[in-house]
């Protein structure tokens, strides 16, 4: 498989499923070339395609715990303020300028996005004057 072109999660899970009960009747031979075609066409390590083989069933498994917030309260209250004056814009057309307002206002975390007005509505900090 092209190094540009990369399986999903599910077409490597049924791929290794395929593989599976071929690599089950196998000698011990057949599986080591056989684990060093997989490694090669899903880019998973040997060992972790061993793991995968030796289960009963290849399924992806559930997350049992959900993530938390890598943010708190107060980026989110400036990405919402961001979103509203940019007319909710696509995250690819905002990055540029959200980032280089954030560097002239000179606030850390992010709560100062005048974004053209001369005292920030979340901070209330005069940004008229480091704005370019």
């Amino acid at each position: 498989m092209p190094s540009e072109e990369r399986m999903t999660i599910d077409e490597r899970y049924k791929y290794l499923r395929i593989k599976q009960k071929r690599y089950r009747a196998a000698s011990r031979t057949e599986r080591s070339q056989m684990l060093d075609e997989m490694e090669q066409v899903t880019g998973l390590q040997r060992k972790t395609l061993i793991r995968h083989m030796g289960r009963k069933k290849i399924e992806r498994r559930v997350r049992r715990k959900q993530r938390r917030k890598a943010y708190g309260v107060e980026v989110d209250d400036a990405l919402r303020v961001i979103a509203e004056s940019h007319d909710y814009i696509c995250a690819e057309r905002l990055t540029p300028n959200t980032w280089r307002r954030m560097v002239s206002c000179k606030r850390v975390p992010p709560c100062c996005s005048s974004w053209g007005a001369s005292v920030c509505p979340l901070c209330g900090a005069d940004c008229s004057s480091s704005l370019t």
